[in-house]
């Protein structure tokens, strides 16, 4: 029995989950001995979650499930997709428009689907690649700080609500000592959420953003909007002129030294 396979994936700091269904699985679905079909779920990692495939599996008993672990890798993904070997299910933990593109040729268009019509007007637009609708979204997250109020309170300080007052805590606490923010930046998305979070959501929030990047992701340009990217540039200079930004994150850990703000 042949699969159409469907792949999910998330974006990091608004984090957007999606499916997309593709080409064609030429492995066996049956496990010798076992006359249930098998159908292979590849997550970004294969320990997550216990509870849900638990629950999964104790749903669909006449199934063998097979999870597997891309890594969270658009590569791994592309890989088995050219030598068709993808699993029938794929959730991968970020999204990106470039990998998710480069998939495209193995995915099947999910217009005809019912479950597309249930989705907001425009809801799809980030998943559709020439006129073919190849990603559902689904839940997401947002990211935020965590604070030490203890330690806030301890040295005068207000917790922050704006930008402006982050930068106004942290140099204050950089005066007593202490660093104000600490944030794992060697782990890659740290850094993607620290931008995105303080300095691009300035930029993507308004009208000419949303124009930009929609111009952008059609092909019709090709370049970054200087005039309004320097808005970015500048709200990440300011965090680190205020200490919000101090030495290398990835210095930080291990130094012993207390943080308001994680």
């Amino acid at each position: 029995m042949k699969l159409k396979r469907i792949i999910a994936s998330v974006m990091i700091m608004a984090t957007t989950f999606s499916l997309a269904a593709c080409g064609t699985n030429t492995s066996s679905n049956k496990v010798p001995g076992d006359d249930r079909t098998t159908i292979r779920v590849s997550m970004f990692n294969d320990a997550s979650y216990t509870n849900w495939r638990a629950y999964v599996q104790e749903q669909c008993p006449e199934i063998n499930i097979v999870w597997e672990n891309n890594r969270n890798s658009f590569d791994n993904l592309l890989y088995m997709a050219e030598h068709d070997d993808m699993a029938d299910i794929v959730s991968i933990r970020k999204f990106t428009s470039d990998g998710a593109k480069s998939l495209s040729p193995y995915l099947a268009d999910l217009k005809g689907n019912a479950m597309t019509d249930t989705f907001a007007e425009g809801s799809l637009s980030f998943f559709t690649y020439d006129d073919k609708v190849n990603w559902y979204p689904e839940s997401g997250m947002i990211a935020s700080l965590y604070v030490n109020k203890s330690l806030l309170d301890s040295l005068g300080i207000a917790v922050p609500t704006t930008r402006a007052e982050l930068e106004e805590a942290c140099t204050k606490m950089a005066e007593q000592g202490y660093y104000g923010l600490t944030s794992d930046f060697s782990a890659g998305y740290h850094a993607t959420a620290t931008l995105e979070g303080f300095g691009a959501q300035y930029f993507f929030e308004t009208e000419a953003g949303n124009a930009w990047r929609e111009a952008y992701q059609d092909g019709t340009v090709h370049t970054a909007d200087t005039e309004t990217f320097t808005q970015v540039g500048d709200a990440l200079t300011s965090l680190v002129q205020n200490n919000v930004i101090t030495q290398p994150m990835w210095q930080l850990a291990g130094t012993g030294r207390e943080t308001a703000f994680d």
